[in-house]
This record gives structure tokens, C-alpha cells and sequence, in this order.
């Protein structure tokens, strides 16, 4: 197995509660644990709780990691 990684910052385009974050996570989660992509994610958030920006890594096979990112797209 060839290692390949990818991180990236974006910015929300919509407002995200937590549950919109909860549910964004279990989809995230159920997708790359089939795909065999692993990594970590940073939610940064405002002082009143709003999602600013979410930072990302990702790593796994080359083709999965760039699925994900297409995914995320």
C-alpha cells in the first residue's frame, strides 16, 4: 500500500447546527471507513458556536483520497 495525503481548509456555504454537523461526521466516517481512508478534522468555530471553517486531513490509497475529495467537492 502506497500511502497518499491531502489536507485542505474551506468555509462553510451554509449555517451548520450540530446536528447537521452530527450527521455530516457519520456519513464522513461511514464512507472513508469503507473507502479505507483515514485522517482528522478540525471544526473551527466562532466565539456564539458557528462554524468558521473546517481544516482536514486525509489519507489512503491515492484513488480513494481523491474520491473523498470529490466527495467533499
Amino acid at each position: 500500500m502506497s500511502l497518499f495525503a491531502a489536507a485542505y481548509v474551506s468555509v462553510p456555504t451554509v449555517a451548520f447546527s450540530d446536528r447537521d454537523l452530527s450527521d455530516l461526521l457519520l456519513a464522513a466516517r461511514r464512507w472513508n471507513a469503507e473507502h479505507g481512508v483515514t485522517g482528522k478534522l478540525v471544526v473551527a468555530e466562532t466565539d456564539d458556536h458557528r462554524v468558521e471553517r473546517f481544516v482536514q486531513w486525509l489519507e489512503g490509497e491515492a484513488d480513494d483520497v481523491r474520491g473523498a475529495l470529490r466527495r467533499i467537492r
